[in-house]
């Protein structure tokens, strides 16, 4: 019996841990693909505005 919750309990840490690991990577790669969007939108504005600031002044 001992041996047996023993098992149980080393069963659950390691899916537990396992799926912690899962959830961590998924969310850091959505976090970096939507920093990468935003760095990515911003720095074409940013060029865009100061292309057009740049023909318009004398």
């Amino acid at each position: 019996m001992y041996v047996g919750a023993v098992s149980v309990a080393v069963f659950v840490i390691l899916a537990t841990t396992i799926a912690t690991v899962v959830a961590i990577t998924i969310a850091t790669g959505w976090v970096a693909f939507f920093w990468f969007v935003w760095f990515t939108a911003r720095e074409c504005l940013s060029l865009t505005t100061k292309r057009r600031t740049g023909t318009t002044s004398p």
